[in-house]
């Protein structure tokens, strides 16, 4: 599996992690509401990654992961006097922001590879 589908992949991990932990802990509908709507333009684009032949724009699986640390990281400032609301939702600010800097890892390495593989000499 190539970089973009390995990145597609986790990011749909992640929002079937997501939605999991919605459909488990969350009790109000603003934030079901918000979390589900993230989880779900998440896989959207993760299987868009996956299906596509080419490699999804970087930058967008960054703007996703930005809208994750942006969403938990603001319900964790809200939950913080629930432990286990809190740990959770910095749990998947992470997640998101570490599926984010995978994209970035595995779109430089694929880029390496690219131009490692290119001679312009002619032999």
């Amino acid at each position: 599996m190539d970089g973009h589908r390995t990145a597609g992949a986790a990011w749909i991990a992640g929002a079937i992690l997501a939605i999991a932990t919605t459909v488990i802990f969350r009790n109000d509908a603003s934030q079901i509401m918000a979390t589900t709507g993230l989880a779900v333009a998440t896989s959207i684009f993760g299987l868009w990654m996956l299906v596509r032949a080419e490699p999804v724009p970087t930058p967008l699986a960054v703007v996703i992961g930005a809208c994750w640390l942006g969403l938990y990281g603001g319900l964790a400032v809200l939950q913080s006097n629930e432990v286990a609301a809190w740990v959770t939702d910095v749990f998947l600010a992470v997640v998101g922001v570490g599926v984010a800097l995978l994209a970035w890892t595995l779109r430089r390495r694929a880029s390496d590879a690219g131009r490692e593989g290119v001679s312009w000499t002619g032999g």
